[in-house]
């Protein structure tokens, strides 16, 4: 049998091209004990992931523990790629919600476990790529597979995202919005694939404009900039109304006391983006957004602002746009 430290450095260079993860059957090949197994992962040496792996390098950045989790996953799935929601976290496309659990696909049947679904799929050559080392489904064919499982609001989110940091052309986004209307059952409109645009920089933002959008308001203008009489950009909008199509959209009365060339501007107030107060950082974006907003309404302009929990009720955005007419019309 290995003594202690034979074994240990022996599953430790395995782990460093396998992004620090190890499986129990590669622990027990390794010689590594029941005993010293316990005594690693109670002092927290090592750390549980998904059920039958190990992270044996708990140091490691946020980013590099996704990537070791999505790994765990292959290993104990042999021949899979990391898939849906993992592989969008992967390719750095957001809005998908957050489940804590492990996507991998492969043409055979596996056993689902906890934090780890397995999903049969047949993949196309260019279905997969290498991500540094690790084999995932392409940016299209990730948004074929992961949107039909979202709702509306979310799909929104992830085809923004997606054009936004450039993991796909709007040419491959439509075709794998046809891969996808194709499958049974799909439950995303065409038009939200149509939709998606490239402006929306956080998926709140891609929320709102989705609650909009399904209430029959389109904003005239995405990341609109807002100009000071010297000509310098103070601030840019996330999303710009025309006062005169809101009104007509809303049923409510055109204000008579609004300036029809400054838009209504729309601003998705994220407390990823604002801050709690927990640090010093937090508290200068927190007071650099509300000078900000100074400056545009000293411009002229009315600002708007929604939050997350408007876009969670169906019709909370929409009234706030109406609110906002009515307060014009009565100034």
């Amino acid at each position: 049998m290995p003594d202690r430290p034979t074994s240990l450095r022996a599953v430790s260079a395995l782990a460093a091209g396998q992004d620090g993860v190890l499986t129990t059957r590669q622990v027990e090949e390794a010689g590594v004990s029941e005993a010293l197994l316990r005594t690693l992962v109670r002092s927290e040496v090592w750390v549980p992931l998904v059920r039958g792996t190990y992270l044996v390098e708990p140091e490691r950045t946020e980013r590099e523990r996704r990537r070791s989790w999505a790994r765990a996953g292959t290993l104990l799935v042999p021949g899979s790629a990391v898939s849906h929601h993992t592989a969008a976290a992967l390719l750095g496309i957001h809005g998908a919600p957050r489940a804590g659990v492990v996507h991998v696909s492969r043409a055979a049947k596996a056993l689902a476990r906890p934090q780890l679904h397995p999903h049969r799929a047949t993949f196309r050559p260019d279905d997969v790529v290498d991500l540094d080392g690790l084999r995932v489904t392409s940016p299209g064919r990730t948004l074929t597979d992961l949107v039909p499982q979202l709702d509306r609001l979310q799909a929104q989110a992830v085809l923004d995202s997606a054009l936004h940091t450039g993991a796909v052309s709007r040419a491959e986004l439509l075709r794998a919005g046809e891969a996808a209307q194709r499958r049974a059952g799909h439950p995303v409109a065409a038009a939200v694939w149509a939709d998606a645009a490239p402006e929306p920089e956080s998926p709140l933002e891609s929320r709102v404009r989705r609650r909009c959008l399904d209430g029959g308001v389109r904003p005239v203008e995405l990341q609109r900039p807002v100009v000071d009489r010297w000509g310098r950009t103070v601030a840019t909008a996330d999303l710009a109304f025309d006062w005169r199509q809101l009104s007509q959209s809303l049923g409510v009365p055109v204000p008579l006391r609004v300036d029809a060339d400054r838009p209504l501007l729309g601003e998705a107030d994220g407390r990823r983006f604002h801050g709690e107060g927990d640090s010093d950082e937090d508290e200068d974006v927190f007071v650099w957004d509300r000078r900000r907003q100074n400056l545009v309404q000293g411009l002229g302009f009315v600002v708007v602002r929604f939050t997350w929990a408007d876009t969670v009720s169906r019709g909370a955005v929409l009234a706030a746009l109406r609110a906002q007419l009515g307060e014009a019309v009565a100034a």
